[in-house]
């Protein structure tokens, strides 16, 4: 779970310099601004990611069954199922 998480944040810290060095070139450039292009390896690691983020929020309900939403981890599932839904949107949106 914590290596998981400290290489997403790896991941997402890459994707922002990425982005912010496109854009950064594009307007000292004087060219217009475009949504910057992500590389297609930094693509594919953030889906490994929501999946694996997936499969790991769903293992874990299966798992706890009704304390998953009344526990005492529940603040934290909840959490991840908030992230969750909104990778998934984001990443379904994009494509």
């Amino acid at each position: 779970g914590l290596a998981m998480t400290a290489a997403n944040c790896l991941l997402v810290a890459i994707d922002a310099d990425n982005n912010v060095r496109e854009t950064m070139q594009m307007a000292l450039s004087g060219l217009p601004i475009n949504p910057p292009s992500t590389p297609w390896w930094l693509s594919l690691g953030q889906r490994l990611f929501l999946a694996w983020l997936s499969v790991e929020t769903v293992v874990t309900a299966l798992g706890e069954r009704v304390q998953f939403f009344f526990g005492p981890g529940r603040y934290w599932n909840l959490f991840d199922t908030c992230i969750l839904l909104i990778s998934l949107f984001s990443t379904f949106e994009a494509t």
